[in-house]
């Protein structure tokens, strides 16, 4: 398999409601689009989201990276995913830029296995489960707010829950009453503070959080200095479990959590780690030292990082939480004519990677022509 040719695009595909938290407040998706084509004609589709509070990237810088780097693999052959993984390796400048390396390599992987007419899931290993159960995630709203979508989220029995949580220890703890009033004792919930606490805040929110029954508190700490997590567990009781998202972008930042001991679980988001190989390495980490893993998702991700997400949860088939496969739950459009999309109880068949070559989708851009920006880009 040779690359021939290829096209960059932005995409912003409007949401059907608007989603808050500390960080950041979206009402359109945000990514990076890779269209990859060979000498054979065939394509590969490949996105990134990149989220400057979590790695520091940009739309603009993203799609500059992938217009510098792609010319020079016109050259290469691959054969296997090990030819790609060892081929992306060789690019210093991809460490920096996970979004693009995320792109790339999931174009790649999906030409890839439509070369060899198998699924990426099958090229990657073996499925460890059938289905995926997908939480909803609530943004941080009014508690009127926060029940009507728990009430959308209780008829379709959805089996776990995210709130986003920010610095009012009131509201968050109504908002939590809300969610058990609506949803009763048997779904789980978390909450998500995006880094919006200190040290003393995050004690006070957490025991707080425990008290009401929440499963475990993700990145309630700024990312920057990891002994910060360390002196936190210790301040904590032992039913407080935390994760960290913002804090675990690298392999190195999971191996110096893990042997630390400095976290309960890590927050897996496929193009804040580059892809998926890099994102099995993370898990592989994770389960070495006892750690738990989530699948997360940068909200507005279309169908294509959502087929990548289920691919990672099927062969990680051990994750506590699964987020993503919103599908037009969330966008007003889609990039293929069968999204991927959760139903009743949030499930997500793994049959449905398997349905075709590559990351088991059918993308058409044509739907979404409006949404996409072209290079050179002006948006920064």
């Amino acid at each position: 398999m040779k690359l021939s040719d290829f096209q960059i695009f932005s995409l912003r595909i409007p949401f059907k409601l608007k989603f808050s938290h500390s960080l950041a407040t979206r009402n359109a998706t945000e990514s990076v689009l890779l269209a990859l084509a060979d000498t054979q004609g065939r394509q590969g589709y490949g996105e990134g989201t990149p989220r400057p509070y979590v790695t520091g990237e940009t739309i603009g810088g993203t799609m500059r990276v992938l217009q510098e780097i792609l010319p020079d693999l016109s050259t290469e052959q691959m054969e296997s995913v090990q030819d790609i993984d060892r081929l992306l390796s060789a690019y210093p400048a991809l460490d920096t830029a996970p979004s693009a390396r995320c792109a790339l390599e999931l174009a790649l992987l999906d030409m890839l296995g439509q070369n060899m007419r198998r699924p990426v899931l099958q090229l990657l290993g073996t499925p460890q489960t059938e289905a995926i159960y997908y939480s909803a995630v609530i943004s941080s709203e009014t508690p009127e707010a926060v029940a009507k979508i728990a009430k959308q989220v209780a008829a379709i029995h959805v089996r776990q829950v995210k709130l986003k949580v920010g610095a009012n220890r009131e509201a968050n703890r109504a908002n939590i009453g809300v969610l058990r009033e609506i949803l009763g004792d048997s779904v789980d919930i978390r909450a998500d503070a995006n880094a919006s606490w200190t040290p003393d805040d995050a004690v006070a929110h957490i025991n707080d959080l425990v008290e009401l029954g929440v499963f475990y508190v993700e990145q309630p700490l700024p990312a920057g200095d990891r002994n910060v997590w360390q002196t936190l567990q210790q301040r904590l009781p032992a039913a407080a479990k935390v994760y960290v998202d913002e804090s675990i972008c690298t392999l190195d930042d999971a191996r110096w959590l893990a042997e630390h001991r400095a976290v309960s679980g890590f927050n897996l988001k496929i193009s804040k780690h580059g892809g998926i190989l890099p994102s099995l390495e993370i898990h592989r980490v994770a389960r070495e030292h006892g750690l738990f893993c989530q699948l997360g998702c940068h909200v507005g991700e279309t169908s294509i990082l959502s087929a990548a997400g289920r691919i990672l949860a099927a062969l990680a088939g051990d994750l506590r939480a699964c987020e993503g496969s919103y599908g037009l739950l969330l966008l007003e459009q889609d990039l293929t004519p069968a999204p991927m999309q959760f139903g009743y109880q949030g499930m997500g068949p793994v049959t449905d990677i398997l349905k075709h070559p590559g990351l088991g989708i059918q993308v058409d851009l044509a739907p979404v022509d409006a949404c996409l920006g072209r290079m050179p880009y002006s948006g920064e």
